[in-house]
């Protein structure tokens, strides 16, 4: 896990930098074609299509990230996350339907709450 989560630092810093419709090994700067060959398997992909995989790889993590968290600690994500509060869904719901944009946050709060649970 902790290296989609690595990953989604790095292809989130380059996009910030207008890293976009780059289609060519040549005109990628090394280390985001790395990341993109890792993660999308080596196949140069449209923009949009690799945030779409990406996106959909980091909710899969997300997932896989609270399976390995206590039921009380899935509840508190569901109250923060869920928009329906008074008759909440599953927590694989919940994370289908956080927005793009709130993706990063959830993942570091998962991450945070797995670290703090293996020192435990």
């Amino acid at each position: 896990m902790q290296s989609v989560f690595g990953a989604w630092r790095s292809l989130a810093s380059a996009l910030a930098l207008g890293v976009r419709g780059y289609r060519v090994k040549s005109d990628l700067p090394d280390n985001l074609y790395t990341l993109k060959r890792n993660l999308f398997g080596g196949a140069m992909k449209t923009y949009r299509q690799m945030m779409e995989e990406f996106d959909r790889k980091v909710r899969e993590e997300l997932t896989e990230g609270l399976r390995r968290c206590t039921p009380e600690q899935r509840g508190v994500f569901v109250k923060l996350y869920a928009k329906d509060k008074e008759n909440p869904p599953s927590f694989e719901r919940v994370v289908q339907s956080i927005p793009h944009k709130k993706l990063d946050w959830a993942m570091q709060q998962v991450q945070n709450t797995l670290d703090k649970k293996k020192r435990s």
